[in-house]
Parts: structure tokens; C-alpha cells; sequence
């Protein structure tokens, strides 16, 4: 991963791409954080951001030459959501390789101490859908709070089925019951962790430490949440002596 991330050549995954995104998302809200502070930072800032952009571009381009596309399909409006989903080419295309030859995380052996960073990685990119569908839910939907919490509850659990869908492919999620907590506890963490800070650069939210109950309860909502489409997935799934092994 993260070989020559700076080159438009070749081919990346969409774990790699997703996590892109992320770092991407991350150092520019930063950024804005940093310059609200220090405006005179303007131009060093400036620097940093076209560095930042290019390492996007670049890493989008290899995305788009993983699905056989040409490095511009990535300029095409939401094209981001099919690099972020469609899986790339099996075989051998005008790009290069399949990446998943040199860096696959089906090939290696999954060690317990390597299961939280991985999956974390699993469901990054979902995550990152979930924090958007969130935050236009917050910018948009004002008539009614019980609206927007019908629509936040939505889509966690249309993001979460589809995360599973995509990573299970519709197999038995064949592992322990401890294992598949500890998928959704990552994810509820993870999404509770992008929209607070989404509401610490944007909003007019602040972190108050004797209202850190209420933090702790947003995490148990989410996590509540996620057993919905767990269950519906689980219900639905093939019975496959092939299932998802983790």
C-alpha cells in the first residue's frame, strides 16, 4: 500500500483509494481548522493543499486504471462512489498487474492482533458515505428533528448493509459472535468519531467533558443501530459452505 502514491502509473485497490479519501478528508479539515486560527498561514497552507490534491489525483487515476478506465473517468460527477464500491479487474490489464497479487488481504494469513486495523480498512470507505449522508442530513433537513433522526437512522443502516454487502459478497459471515461486535462496534466508533468532527470544524459544537455521557450514548445509538441491517443480512445471505472467512 501506498507504494508510489504520488505517481500516475499503475493500479491501487479500493481499501487504498478509500483510505486515501480519508487522509485526504482529514488534512483538509485540519487545514480549514488551522487557517480559521491563523489566517497569516495562507500561503503555506496553499502549498500544502496542492501537494494534498495531487496525491488525490494521482491515487484516483490508479483507481480508475484498476476498473480499465483512463485517469480522467475520476473528474466524472459522484464517479468517487463507483472507485470507493466496484471491485477492479482480475486479470492483467494496459495499467499493470492486479494489485491484489502484490497487496491482498484475502492472500495473508488474518492474525488477531492485524483484525482490528483491517477491519477498520473494511469499512472505511462506507464510513466516509455515512458522514456525508449525515452531514447533508444536518445542513438540509431543518423542519423537524425527529425527521432528521428518521434519515440518519436510514442511512446508518442502508450504509452498514451495504458495507456488508460489498465485503461479504451475499456469503454467511462466518466467524464468532465476539468478531462480528467487534465489526460493528469499529464501524459505530468510527462514524461517531467522522461526525463530531465534522461538527467541531463546522458546526458550532464544542467538547465539554462533563457532557462526555452524552458521546457515549451517541455511540450505543449507532451501535444499536448497525443490528438492524446485521440481522437483515444475516437473514438473507446464501447458505454457502463458501462463506466469508475471517
Amino acid at each position: 500500500m501506498f507504494q508510489s502514491p504520488f505517481s500516475f502509473k499503475g493500479r491501487i485497490r479500493r481499501l487504498e483509494y478509500g483510505l486515501t479519501y480519508l487522509i485526504y478528508l482529514f488534512l483538509y479539515i485540519v487545514g480549514v481548522y488551522v487557517l480559521s486560527d491563523f489566517p497569516d498561514a495562507f500561503f503555506v497552507l496553499l502549498v500544502l493543499y496542492i501537494a494534498l490534491l495531487w496525491f488525490l489525483l494521482a491515487q484516483g487515476s490508479k483507481r480508475c486504471h484498476d476498473l480499465g478506465n483512463s485517469g480522467f473517468y475520476q473528474l466524472i460527477p459522484f464517479y468517487v462512489f463507483v472507485l470507493l464500491f466496484q471491485e477492479g479487474q482480475v486479470q492483467e490489464n494496459k495499467y499493470g498487474p492486479n494489485p491484489k497479487e502484490f497487496d491482498s488481504w484475502d492472500a495473508r494469513p488474518r492474525k488477531t492482533e492485524n483484525y482490528v486495523f483491517e477491519t477498520f480498512v473494511r469499512v472505511s470507505s462506507t464510513v466516509l458515505l455515512n458522514t456525508l449522508l449525515i452531514a447533508i442530513c444536518i445542513e438540509y433537513i431543518l423542519s423537524s428533528d425527529y425527521l432528521l433522526f428518521a434519515l440518519i437512522s436510514v442511512s446508518v443502516i442502508s450504509c452498514y448493509f451495504l458495507m456488508l454487502w460489498v465485503n461479504y459478497k451475499g456469503f454467511p459471515l462466518r466467524t464468532t459472535r465476539k468478531r462480528k461486535f467487534v465489526e460493528r462496534l469499529i464501524y459505530s466508533c468510527a462514524l461517531a468519531v467522522a461526525v463530531r468532527l465534522y461538527a467541531l470544524c463546522f458546526g458550532t459544537y464544542e467538547i465539554v467533558i462533563r457532557e462526555i455521557y452524552y458521546e457515549f450514548l451517541l455511540l450505543v445509538i449507532i451501535l444499536g443501530m448497525t443490528y438492524i441491517p446485521f440481522l437483515v443480512y444475516s437473514t438473507i445471505s446464501k447458505k454457502s459452505k463458501d462463506g466469508y472467512e475471517l
